[in-house]
């Protein structure tokens, strides 16, 4: 007989509320008087529902979730130097982004956490 699975940790909670936090918060970078602007917002769209389901299965402590956040972690701090061509709120964010990206990779790779992320979903 399998053992219950653990309650989920707050950490991934609060992360998961800020991951769909920030990647709502893209959507206001959109410069709608491009002529592009609704072919890359609907790009954008696509890749919002992607985001959300990988944030959601993150949530319900899917490994495969947590690899492609760390991954996404990883990318994240690879383009540090991006801030520097950013401005005003969308620097914020950019820093917000990065700040976060640091803490899930030491946090995601905590015992407790890789543990709650073997026991399978919820």
């Amino acid at each position: 007989m399998e053992a219950p699975r653990s309650s989920r940790p707050l950490g991934i909670t609060i992360s998961a509320i800020l991951l769909h936090l920030l990647n709502f918060l893209t959507l206001i970078f959109i410069r709608w008087g491009e002529p592009d602007s609704i072919w890359f917002a609907a790009l954008f769209a696509i890749y919002i529902c992607f985001t959300a389901i990988v944030i959601r299965s993150y949530s319900m402590g899917e490994g495969w979730a947590r690899w492609v956040i760390l991954i996404r972690c990883v990318g994240e701090l690879a383009t540090f130097k991006m801030l520097l061509l950013m401005g005003g709120l969308q620097a914020m964010q950019g820093i917000a982004e990065r700040v976060l990206a640091v803490i899930l990779l030491v946090y995601l790779n905590t015992g407790k956490v890789r543990g709650w992320f073997a026991g399978g979903p919820a």
